[in-house]
């Protein structure tokens, strides 16, 4: 989905089956959002949902191996698995997200 505010997407993808996703979403995303508040827009898609599911299936061939849920991309780059891979790399992703974004802005591409 294109960004409607000229603020990076961070799509997060879980279940509410899985148990790995209610600890990420309880323990990490909470705390996520507040440290990137009003800087990029966060849409969380639960799999089970058809939108989520719809999503997830067109996002999931650009993470190559990493797929499974929790599943986080922020520009490009995708990070499965809690607490592993999402919470040691995400905010880096972000914050890459955020920097290409705010050089797009300056040179209008």
């Amino acid at each position: 989905l294109p960004s409607k505010n000229n603020k990076p997407n961070v799509y997060i993808f879980t279940s509410k089956h899985c148990p790995y996703s209610r600890r990420f979403r309880e323990e990490f995303l909470p705390e996520l959002k507040r440290k990137f508040a009003g800087e990029v827009n966060f849409l969380d898609l639960d799999t089970a949902t058809a939108q989520g599911s719809s999503l997830y299936s067109k996002a999931a061939p650009q993470c190559m191996e990493q797929v499974g849920v929790p599943l986080l991309i922020a520009g490009n780059k995708c990070f499965t698995g809690y607490p592993y891979s999402i919470k040691e790399k995400s905010v880096d992703a972000i914050n890459a997200a955020l920097k290409a974004n705010t050089q797009r802005k300056k040179t209008g591409k």
